[in-house]
């Protein structure tokens, strides 16, 4: 895969059964790095799917017409001006191929397109292929308290 092929979009609300496949691979390939489960997903209904993430949008990285990451952004419930991002993964076979800095670019327009001041996530321990993406696109540490065990707050402000 080359960044030139690859294709960055929403999943269409029909195209829930390929959010719920890439979801389900992500949790099977790195199930600490997350905090759903693959045995909490996987039964998720169809109407569940079409309507995830609630306050956001799952943006898929696409090559030859299959997608091959994901990553899920949203506006906070109690401050509309910040998002966080989630759910961030890339197929192995794709990894290293510049198919994480298209998501995370699309994931930041997204906010930026809203008028959020600030993206927010977390990065499982020990992930540090995932840190270094990050930062590349101007996250730092925040020192906030993670969902994740161990896991690493980082915030990028937009304004």
């Amino acid at each position: 895969m080359t960044v030139a092929s690859a294709r960055v979009r929403p999943f269409a609300p029909d195209e829930w059964a390929a959010l719920r496949d890439i979801r389900l691979s992500a949790l099977q390939d790195s199930p600490g790095a997350f905090y759903s489960t693959y045995e909490d997903t996987r039964d998720r209904p169809e109407a569940s799917w079409r309507a995830w993430p609630s306050q956001g949008v799952a943006l898929g990285v696409w090559l030859d017409g299959v997608p091959v990451g994901m990553v899920g952004i949203a506006t906070e419930a109690e401050d509309p001006r910040s998002a966080d991002l989630f759910a961030m993964w890339v197929a192995p076979t794709a990894r290293g191929s510049g198919a994480a800095d298209l998501l995370v670019q699309a994931a930041v327009d997204w906010a930026q397109q809203r008028g959020c001041t600030s993206v927010s996530l977390e990065v499982a321990s020990g992930n540090e292929r995932a840190e270094r993406v990050y930062a590349r696109h101007g996250f730092v540490p925040s020192g906030e308290p993670t969902m994740v065990k161990c896991g690493l707050a980082m915030r990028r402000d937009l304004s």
